[in-house]
């Protein structure tokens, strides 16, 4: 039995909370299929949704939690006009990252589902995180003690693969499989015998995207992951079909708001 440790630095970490009542006319703000080089939690409160993440489709209940990792393709799906409820949580956790590493490296799906008591006591935190005038101690506490809890929560394994047709996962598959080369969307029409207006058409309607912005942001998504693995910000655009590295770099920066370099840099450091 260990009782000596060592609690390693922590320092300053951007973190955000909000509370939403929305609906799909009212939803604004990142409804589109989106990625972000931060670690997005969220917590469903009430509503009709799914959550898509990276061609895989779950739905939400009370108490669900979705995590969306840096370059996770995501973006919440309304299966009806009825009113949606959530919490919203964003944290960039590359500051503190061997604070975080057994938290972030424990398997997981993009979806966990804690037991009845858990999600309730998760939503209690959530509500004194983003209602209550509490101090930074406690909301320190509060915040790592729901990390702790998702941590140790079941995770939803199998997506609802009904609520998309199986010839758009094709697509997705044909994509991730060809990442480090050129990919059209002739290509992707001939492979799967369809017209390029009906692929535009299964893409805009279940990814949000276009087929090209898709394909973009999975190969800028790749690229983030092999940074993070030690790659070269030349071997990273490579890898993924980007032999101009100037070109990689401008479409890099633009995505995440950093340079291929800075990003690499500060995931390894942590500064």
């Amino acid at each position: 039995m260990k009782n000596k440790f060592i609690i390693p630095q922590f320092k300053e970490v951007l973190f955000k909370i909000s509370k939403g009542t929305i609906n799909p006319k009212t939803h604004f703000y990142q409804i589109d299929a989106h990625i972000h080089g931060e670690c997005e939690i969220y917590i469903n409160v009430s509503g009709d949704v799914s959550f898509y993440v990276n061609g895989n489709t779950y739905p939400m209940s009370r108490g669900d939690v979705f995590i969306a990792r840096p370059g996770d393709i995501h973006h919440c799906v309304y299966r009806s006009n009825s009113t949606h409820r959530n919490y919203w949580v964003l944290f960039d956790y590359e500051n503190n990252k061997k604070l975080f590493d057994e938290f972030w490296d424990t398997p997981f799906e993009n979806v966990v589902r804690p037991d009845t008591q858990s999600k309730e006591r998760i939503l209690k935190i959530c509500d004194d995180l983003a209602e209550k005038d509490i101090g930074e101690s406690e909301r320190f506490f509060k915040f790592f003690e729901m990390l702790f809890i998702i941590k140790n929560s079941k995770s939803v394994k199998c997506a609802d693969r009904s609520i998309v047709p199986e010839i758009v996962f094709d697509m997705l598959d044909y994509i991730n499989a060809n990442l480090n080369q050129k990919i059209t969307v002739c290509q992707i029409a001939q492979n799967h015998y369809l017209s390029i207006s009906s692929v535009a058409r299964y893409f805009e309607k279940y990814t949000g995207l276009t087929p090209l912005e898709y394909i973009k942001k999975q190969k800028l998504r790749k690229s983030a992951e092999l940074l993070r693995g030690g790659h070269s910000v030349s071997g990273a655009g490579e890898a993924v079909g980007y032999t101009d590295n100037s070109y990689f770099i401008e479409l890099f920066k633009k995505e995440f708001g950093v340079t291929p370099l800075c990003y690499k840099n500060k995931f390894r450091t942590g500064v």
